[in-house]
C-alpha cells in the first residue's frame, strides 16, 4: 500500500470564479507569497501582503503582460516537452499540505523527470529589460517559489522554464535544499499567524515603512488609524502614526 500524498485537493481551479479563488487565496500561503515574506519579492512588500490578506486590498486586474503570460504557459509547456521528451501534465487544482494546512500551491504544471518523478513546474515569461535577472538561473523570487511548491508537494525538485522575448526558452532542475525549506517554513509560519490575527506585521517591515518615510516627515501610506492599545512606548526607534502614538511590535 503506497504513502498517502502529502497534500490534499483544496478545490478544483475550473469550479472557482475569480472572486472565489481571491478568497480562497486568503485563506493560506500561496507560492507567491513565499518570497514576499522572505523580503525577495520585487512586486509586493510583506505590509501589502498583511493588507491583502486582511481583504484591506482592491484586487487588481492582470496586467496585459500578466495576461500574455498566461496564455503563454502553454506554448511554453509544449516546447519543455518536445525539448527534453519529458511528460508534462495539467495541474488545476488548489493544492493544501497535510502537514501545515496554511500552506497553499496552484501549479503551472506537473513534469515527470526521470530522476526526481512527477515534480511542480513554475513557468515565467519575462521582457528584455528583465533578461539579466536569469543570467545565472532563476532569481531568488522565483526559486522561493518553487522551493515552497515542494513543501507543499513533497516534491524533492522542481523545473522552472523562462521565456524571455526574443530569446529561445530555458529551463532547469533545482533540487530543494533541506535546511532552507526548514528556515523558510518557520519564516512562513510566523507570518500567517500574524496575517490570521490581524496583528501587525513583522518588525522589519515596520523599519522599511520608518526608513522608506522618515525623509518626508509625514506618511503618505496606508497604515490606517493609530492604535494605542497596542501599547505606550516605541520599540521601534520612533512612532510610525501621523497622531504620533505609537505602533508597538512585539
Amino acid at each position: 500500500m503506497s504513502a498517502p500524498r502529502p497534500y490534499r485537493i483544496r478545490a478544483w481551479r475550473a469550479r472557482l470564479s475569480r472572486e472565489d479563488w481571491l478568497s480562497l487565496r486568503r485563506t493560506g500561503l500561496g507560492s507567491s507569497d513565499a518570497p514576499v515574506l522572505l523580503g525577495l519579492s520585487p512586486f509586493m512588500s510583506p505590509y501589502a501582503l498583511w493588507l491583502d490578506k486582511l481583504g484591506q486590498l482592491v484586487p487588481r486586474e492582470d496586467t496585459p503582460h500578466q495576461a500574455w503570460g498566461r496564455r503563454l504557459e502553454g506554448v511554453v509547456a509544449d516546447w519543455i516537452r518536445e525539448a527534453t521528451a519529458w511528460p508534462v501534465q495539467q495541474a488545476g487544482a488548489v493544492l493544501q499540505s497535510r502537514a501545515h494546512p496554511i500552506l497553499l500551491a496552484d501549479l503551472d504544471r506537473w513534469i515527470i523527470h526521470p530522476q526526481y518523478g512527477r515534480i511542480p513546474c513554475e513557468i515565467k515569461t519575462t521582457s528584455q529589460t528583465q533578461a539579466a535577472a536569469w543570467r545565472d538561473g532563476p532569481p531568488p523570487h522565483v526559486l522561493a517559489q518553487v522551493w515552497h511548491q515542494c513543501a507543499v508537494t513533497g516534491a524533492p525538485a522542481a523545473v522552472v522554464a523562462v521565456a524571455i522575448w526574443g530569446q529561445a526558452p530555458q529551463w532547469w532542475a533545482w533540487s530543494r535544499p533541506r535546511r532552507i525549506s526548514r528556515i523558510w517554513w518557520r519564516r512562513r509560519s510566523r507570518g500567517g499567524r500574524s496575517s490570521s490575527r490581524g496583528a501587525f506585521p513583522h518588525r522589519s517591515t515596520v523599519t522599511r515603512l520608518r526608513l522608506r518615510y522618515s525623509m518626508t516627515g509625514r506618511m503618505t501610506g496606508p497604515l490606517g488609524p493609530c492604535r494605542p492599545q497596542l501599547g505606550s512606548g516605541c520599540k521601534n526607534g520612533g512612532c510610525l502614526s501621523p497622531s504620533g502614538r505609537c505602533w508597538s511590535v512585539t
